[in-house]
């Protein structure tokens, strides 16, 4: 696994700012989410009332919850 970016947790982890992130980076194959990253995506969801859903052909990319780091890999 290749390491195309990562994301610090003082960045906000919205699902605007993902899906940028994988415009930016259309060769991903897999990404995980920092344990931070992952309480928000949780908060997001129970805030709204809706599933955080990936931008059209991402749902078969694996997803790390909980990782040390989000980060977006090839």
């Amino acid at each position: 696994m290749k390491t195309l970016c990562e994301v610090p947790d003082n960045v906000e982890m919205t699902r605007d700012y993902f899906k940028m992130l994988l415009r930016k980076h259309p060769g991903a194959k897999q990404y995980g989410f920092s344990r931070k990253h992952t309480a928000d995506i949780a908060d997001y969801r129970r805030k709204f009332a809706v599933a955080w859903s990936m931008p059209a052909g991402q749902y078969g990319l694996p997803v790390v919850w909980n990782a040390d780091k989000t980060y977006v890999a090839k």
